[in-house]
């Protein structure tokens, strides 16, 4: 391939829709991160998932909250919810009971961002519980590991090199 045809090639294939067709094919995956994450009790952040049990004003005291926390530890242990796999302060709100919440996380490409949310969760939903969606350092430079050598090969192939 002659230098001016590469140029041409370069000018034709635009990198930032190489990337959001890489990431197309990872949503799902990333919205698994984030859900791993919930599944720990932990925000994007990294952070406990606040307010926590004993915290929450839902309870109207602090031995119901503990009350539910153990019962919801027991749910874990019984394999009925899924288990946080770094070992989640049992007082940490995963988020999950059933799976309703969980079951309509996703992850959509919106213009130049991924944006992760919860379809039929209001803002009440998301004013309690702050900081839950998006992925961890750690979660970012695990997928990012991934997606990375996905884009060039994807865009050398592109540019026919």
């Amino acid at each position: 391939m002659l230098i001016t045809e590469m140029i041409a090639k370069l000018k034709e294939v635009s990198f930032l829709d190489v990337i959001k067709d890489v990431l197309e094919r990872h949503l799902q995956e990333i919205v698994d991160l984030n859900k791993e994450q919930l599944t720990d009790g932990l925000t994007y952040k990294g952070q406990m998932i606040r307010p926590k049990y004993t915290e929450d004003p839902y309870f109207k005291s602090r031995g119901q909250a503990l009350g539910y926390a153990r019962w919801k530890a027991k749910l874990e242990d019984s394999g009925q919810v899924p288990k946080s796999k770094k070992g989640k302060y049992y007082t940490a709100p995963n988020l999950y009971i059933k799976g309703v919440f969980y079951g309509n996380i996703y992850a959509a490409i919106a213009g130049e961002y991924i944006e992760i949310g919860a379809n039929n969760f209001g803002s009440n939903f998301q004013n309690k519980w702050k900081d839950i969606f998006g992925l961890t350092e750690e979660h970012m430079v695990l997928i990012t590991g991934k997606i990375l050598p996905e884009i060039l090969i994807e865009y050398r192939k592109r540019i026919g090199i």
